[in-house]
């Protein structure tokens, strides 16, 4: 088994990814050095928060289910996807409706060349 811990690879018991204790920072009582800090502020212990496995898909209490994918396909179920005014929706590729009417109202800009399959009504 490979010694130093981290991973769950069998390590050491005495140490953190290959640390020992002395090498972290105690916060109870803010003994020892803090040789790899972000920041030269203290660390306040009492905004420090740790996650756990019982809620790990959730963020800010909702559930990971309730977010859209932006770096792959994902599905808009119920509701209203509303953009603020000004809001640009930038389409690089085809809209598929599948289901019946697309409805557009107010300003439409189209650039380039719009190809309809069935009925275009004006």
């Amino acid at each position: 088994m490979g010694g130093g811990g981290g991973g769950g690879d069998g390590g050491d018991a005495d140490t953190l990814e290959g640390q020992p204790g002395s090498y972290y920072l105690d916060l109870d009582n803010e003994v020892g050095t803090c040789n790899n800090c972000l920041t030269t502020i203290e660390i306040d212990e009492s905004t420090l928060t740790v996650g756990n496995a019982e809620n790990a898909n959730n963020l800010d209490g909702l559930d990971s289910s309730q977010f859209l994918r932006s770096d792959t396909s994902d599905n808009y179920t119920s509701g209203t996807l509303t953009f603020d005014p000004a809001t640009i929706l930038d389409l690089q590729g085809t809209v598929l409706n599948s289901v019946g009417t697309l409805t557009l109202s107010d300003n439409v800009s189209i650039t380039g060349d719009l190809g309809v399959l069935g009925d275009l009504t004006i």
